[in-house]
């Protein structure tokens, strides 16, 4: 009886090893939140290539993670017209609203890019955006001669064209003048 039972046991703490071990290989996480090590878009698969955590007031804002070919992901070469995919996980609830109010107020500062055509943009992009609580995704994936997709929890919303607003748009987190510096060295720390 004590033997069957610790055979049991055994087998189910090796079920556990197993579970936790691949599960540690194929998702990696920011602030509680896990992302898996590979996105698949552009008819390819593109591994992870950094995380990080945005807090605001100690508060936790949310994760990120961002997907592309090793060689394009440095500071130099990500905002290029290369594909990529930013995953932003929210850890609190967003409206519409706060999203338009807080794009405008970042990009005033963060582009060279011509204002008229940027606002354009930002309208289109604008229409797509859609409320948000806690545990939501949104993914922006940018396609070479296609433009950036929103989407909302794997579904796509919409597209927005033009390779200089992709380059203003991820620009909010991965340029130079990034919404903050620390979070952009967290995701591209080369």
């Amino acid at each position: 009886m004590i033997s069957r039972y610790l055979i049991n046991v055994s087998l189910m703490l090796a079920v556990l090893f197993i579970n936790n071990h691949c599960y540690a290989e194929v998702e990696h996480c920011r602030g509680g939140e896990c992302f898996p090590s590979t996105a698949n878009f552009n008819d390819k698969t593109y591994p992870l290539v950094g995380t990080g955590l945005f807090r605001y007031w100690g508060f936790k804002i949310y994760g990120v993670a961002l997907y592309a070919d090793p060689e394009n992901a440095a500071r130099e070469k990500i905002l290029d017209s290369v594909p990529k995919r930013f995953v932003l996980h929210y850890f609190r609830e967003f409206s519409p609203k706060d999203f338009q109010e807080s794009q405008r107020v970042i990009l005033k500062s963060n582009t060279s890019a011509d204002r008229n055509d940027l606002e354009l943009k930002l309208k289109e992009m604008d229409k797509l955006y859609e409320g948000v609580v806690a545990g939501d995704e949104y993914a922006l994936t940018y396609i070479p001669g296609v433009g950036t997709e929103l989407a909302l929890n794997g579904t796509p919303l919409g597209v927005v064209a033009g390779e200089e607003f992709q380059r203003a748009y991820f620009g909010i987190w991965l340029s130079k003048n990034s919404i903050k510096e620390s979070l952009t060295k967290q995701i591209l720390p080369k």
